[in-house]
């Protein structure tokens, strides 16, 4: 049994302490300068225990992501799903995309950690737990983009590999951007924002 798999089966109130502790050190600090001793110290646990649940930091800040965001919300399949045009596929994107960012955002925790995740180094998005992950988004984006271009939405002159990959190197820079701001911003100029990401993906991946 993987670490990780060992973590998940921990009392409930403890990992959740676990998590909480972490996250918020995350999005404190951000991934690079957040200390992992201090979040064994304040989880209250051993540094045995710690590598008995997780490899290493990454393992435990995947975790955190995991957490905090699922990956099934990148797309909500049973309204996308039911797209039978090209205009119905963008509306139904538009409105799961906005769902999704305003339940990630409402939540400052959230938000800082998702401003984390925008800066972790591209070299570690493959490895371990947080490949794994990011695969998991992937795959479900995937899924709703095939679907777009099954309707005529989405663009088919390039291979789905290579649409997902120029997907998330736009992804990144958008999301630090709009986290950047997010906090300072009025409610209409954080709908702005996200009007703006969105019309840049259409923009980007429409037929």
């Amino acid at each position: 049994m993987s670490p990780l798999a060992r973590f998940h089966k921990l009392d409930p109130h403890k990992r959740e302490g676990i998590l909480s502790t972490a996250a918020q050190e995350f999005a404190q600090l951000g991934y690079e300068a957040a200390s992992l001793n201090q979040i064994i110290a304040r989880s209250e646990i051993s540094k045995g225990s710690f590598y008995y649940y997780f490899e290493d930091k990454l393992d435990l800040f995947a975790a955190v992501v995991h957490h905090y965001y699922d990956p099934r919300l990148v797309c909500d399949w049973a309204l996308i799903g039911t797209a039978r045009t090209a205009e119905e596929f963008w509306d139904r994107f538009h409105d799961s995309s906005m769902q999704s960012a305003r339940l990630a955002m409402a939540e400052p925790l959230s938000l800082a950690l998702g401003k984390a995740f925008a800066q972790i180094p591209k070299e570690l998005w493959e490895q371990g737990a947080l490949g794994e992950y990011i695969a998991t988004v992937m795959a479900a984006l995937g899924e709703c983009l095939v679907h777009g271009q099954r309707v005529g939405a989405v663009r088919d002159d390039l291979p789905m590999s290579l649409i997902l990959q120029l997907w998330m190197a736009i992804d990144a820079p958008l999301g630090l951007w709009t986290f950047e701001r997010w906090e300072e911003a009025s409610e209409p100029e954080r709908l702005d924002m996200l009007e703006v990401t969105l019309d840049i993906y259409q923009r980007v991946f429409h037929c």
